[in-house]
Parts: structure tokens; C-alpha cells; sequence
């Protein structure tokens, strides 16, 4: 629904309580061959994240025929814990151990809410209270989670793995190795494991601030972009800020070289229109490397 903006503007980032906004950066891969789809037996969709190794999902579809006594039903909300010996640091613990949150964060960027991923349960598995099939100790699936990402299959276990293995290497990632599993992990780690994304060379952080932000038209509305990089090698990042809306926009630097363990800011000016604009439109801030998959985009709305 279109309407007229006389006075002022509101700018509103679209998760208003999110100041933060933590993006996790890899590598650009070589090309890869193409690789069949995986094996899985249920197709979900993720409802809510736990950890950095639990994740709730919603059943949608069981596509083969799964033992009766492991109680999977479509329709049916489960924990899904990850397989293949896989431990994420706890975040529960006061304070959360070292890398839990970030593991988190990574699984929230790979597969977040409304996802649709790719269950291949662990058969091998038996509950510790009830002993059905496909669950855990504490009675949860045990599964390896696929998701198709960027048009190729990707293994989030082995994802978490290896991430966890580069960045954390004092935890340790397979704290459950020796339990019954279908999967060899170390697998996962080869050079040549198809079904991942590529090797993690660091993360960034960026913010963008302040999250709301009121400007009259035709006034200037200033926002800061802080890029962060927690990482062990010093990066270029370019920075491109682009609007539907035909939104003025004035950069105090379009690229910034970042150390290693260091920051940079720049500021973005943002010159407020008088139009018609549509409720949710936004402007889009996207901060690209030399080293990284993705662009990292920011949406801050208009209404």
C-alpha cells in the first residue's frame, strides 16, 4: 500500500531488536564437479534454533518407509541433534563456552528459520530412556541435516565440523565419536568431501547503527557501518549501498583495507525523499571481500 511522505520518515532496520547482525564469511571454493543429492529419508523445515549442534524442526514429508517404533510422524515437531560424534560448545553456561554463540550464528546463517532441509537419520541410534530407534540419550532425532545452498547440497553437520575445527580448534568437535553412527566424520574433513560449502578461512562481524532513525524530508540521515574482523589475515572489503527507491546516498569511504583484529568504520549518509513509498521498502547495504562467498546485505525499512 503506497502513501505520501510529507513530514518526516521513520527508518527502521527490518528486526528492529537485532542491532547486531553477526554474518559468517568463507572463501570462494574452487568450481566442483556436480555431485548426485545425498541420501535422506525426511524432508523438514526448521522452526527455531538451539545451538551450534541442536535445531527444532517441523516433519513435512517421510519419504521411505522408517521404523514404527522411532514415533517420526509428518506433522510432528522434533529436536534434531547433530550426528556423526558432532559437539558444539554449550551455550547455556554462565558464561556461554568459547565459540557456542558463534556456532549458533553459523548454523542461523546456513539454515535459518523456514529452511527447508533434508534429514538422513541416524538408524544406528537408540533412545536412552525409551529405546526407539533414530534418537539419542536425551530422546531426540539423530540425524545428519542437508540443505541446498547456492544450488549445491551441503552437509550442515560437516559444515559446523569444519568450521569448528578451523576456528576453535581447542574444543573438542567430536566429543561423541565413539557413538553408534552411520557416518565417518573424518570424512567430512577431506579435502574432497563434496557436500560442503568450502574451507573457512575467518569471520566478520559488522553493525550497522543506529537501528531506527528519524530524518524530515529532504534531511540527512546518518548511519554508521563498523566491519569488524575477528579473523587471522587482513582483508579488503568494498561497500555498495543500493535503493528501489532512487534514495541519494554519500559514502564516507566505498572500500576499506581491515587488519587482522582490528575495525573500520564508514558512514553512511542517506538524504531522505519526499515520495510515495511502499511500507517494508528498503535500502540495501552489501560489504563484500576479497576471500568471501557472499556478500553480506543489510535491509533497514521505510514506513
Amino acid at each position: 500500500m503506497e502513501r505520501k511522505v510529507i513530514g518526516s520518515i521513520l527508518v527502521l532496520g527490518v528486526a528492529i531488536a537485532a542491532v547486531i547482525i553477526a554474518v559468517n564469511y568463507w572463501s570462494k571454493p574452487p568450481p566442483k564437479p556436480e555431485v548426485p543429492p545425498p541420501h535422506y529419508e525426511v524432508i523438514a523445515t526448521v522452526t527455531s534454533m538451539i545451538d551450534g549442534d541442536t535445531t527444532w524442526v517441523m516433519i513435512e514429508n517421510i519419504l521411505i518407509e522408517l521404523d514404527p517404533e522411532g514415533e517420526v510422524y509428518e506433522g510432528s515437531s522434533e529436536v534434531v541433534r547433530y550426528g556423526g560424534g558432532v559437539d558444539a560448545p554449550e551455550t547455556w553456561t554462565q558464561p556461554p563456552e568459547p565459540g557456542s554463540l558463534e556456532a549458533k550464528e553459523l548454523v542461523e546463517s546456513l539454515i535459518p528459520v523456514g529452511t527447508t532441509v533434508y534429514l538422513d537419520l541416524n538408524s544406528l541410534s537408540i533412545g536412552g530412556q525409551t529405546g526407539r530407534p533414530y534418537r539419542g540419550a536425551h530422546e531426540r532425532l539423530i540425524a545428519v541435516i542437508y540443505a541446498e545452498i547456492g544450488g549445491r547440497w551441503v552437509n550442515i553437520n560437516a559444515e559446523v565440523l569444519r568450521w569448528g575445527q578451523e576456528e576453535y580448534p581447542d574444543h573438542n568437535w567430536l566429543r561423541y565419536i565413539d557413538y553408534p553412527s552411520e557416518w565417518d566424520p573424518y570424512e567430512w574433513l577431506e579435502e574432497n568431501y563434496p557436500y560442503v560449502l568450502g574451507p573457512v578461512y575467518y569471520r566478520v562481524k559488522a553493525e550497522v547503527s543506529p537501528p531506527a532513525q528519524l530524518a524530515s524530508s529532504g534531511e540527512e540521515a546518518v548511519f554508521t557501518l563498523t566491519i569488524i574482523n575477528n579473523g587471522t589475515e587482513s582483508d579488503n572489503y568494498e561497500i555498495r549501498v543500493t535503493s528501489d527507491l532512487g534514495w541519494h546516498f554519500e559514502l564516507s569511504h566505498e572500500e576499506v583495507m581491515v587488519s587482522a583484529g582490528h575495525m573500520a568504520e564508514v558512514t553512511i549518509t542517506v538524504i531522505a525523499p519526499e515520495v510515495s513509498i511502499r511500507t517494508m521498502d528498503s535500502f540495501t547495504v552489501t560489504v563484500t571481500g576479497t576471500r568471501v562467498r557472499d556478500s553480506n546485505v543489510f535491509r533497514l525499512a521505510v514506513e
